[in-house]
């Protein structure tokens, strides 16, 4: 697993194939939780078929695993896949999930208690006339790391005015992961004075690189 991860840093994703087939067919649970997060990060819109037998067979843990980072991998283009597991799950907490996940990838706000297929699909649909989907997205705008950034400062502001845990775990994991700079701040942890001074020195870090918008990176390797 660390020997793929490795070659993934260096920029050499050659091996993605052999990869996903360790991870997917790992009975380590922790093996595949560190496969499916990790294949987030670095997958293109094409890769997703690379997991067509773990979208046949997996079971509700795998399953939750896989949407707990499925947002990570900013492809719109997974959307036809979650939508074919949400047909498969329809009828359940899962399901419920899927539906969530899908509406949050376009920028829909939904805390919905349900798992609509038909929903889910049209609003995919009216979506993809309008926008090119070869750009990765985050909450339907493709994608600016100045924006990421701006969002993060404007977070981590506010839970210190409120006196409340740092709590946006994605945000921070995408922009760690772009560019092989780790997040000074964690989901759960106090934000301090110290801790804002370290975030606007992590933003000055990314700023530098200056990534282009609506592509995707994996530690400041361009995903193509």
């Amino acid at each position: 697993m660390d020997n793929y991860i490795a070659e993934f840093k260096n920029g050499n994703f050659q091996n993605k194939k052999d990869f996903v087939n360790h991870f997917i067919k790992s009975d380590d649970k922790g093996v595949f939780l560190k496969g499916c997060r990790t294949f987030m990060a670095v997958c293109t819109h094409e890769d997703f078929e690379l997991l067509m037998d773990f979208f046949a067979s997996c079971d509700e843990e795998r399953l939750q695993v896989f949407l707990a980072y499925v947002k990570e991998s900013l492809s719109l283009q997974v959307i036809p896949y979650l939508l074919a597991l949400l047909e498969m799950w329809e009828d359940t907490e899962g399901g419920i999930r899927i539906h969530q996940i899908i509406m949050e990838m376009l920028g829909k706000y939904c805390d919905e208690e349900i798992a609509d297929l038909e929903e889910c699909g049209n609003e995919f649909v009216n979506f993809s006339q309008n926008h090119d989907l070869n750009k990765y997205y985050f909450k339907g705008q493709t994608i600016n790391y100045g924006g990421l950034t701006k969002e993060l400062i404007t977070i981590v502001m506010t839970c210190k005015s409120a006196n409340r845990p740092f709590y946006a775990a994605v945000l921070t994991e995408i922009l760690s992961n772009s560019f092989g700079i780790e997040c000074p701040i964690s989901s759960g942890d106090a934000v301090t004075d110290e801790t804002i001074a370290q975030v606007f020195g992590f933003i000055k870090k990314i700023a530098e690189i200056n990534p282009e918008a609506g592509a995707k990176y994996f530690f400041g390797n361009k995903i193509v």
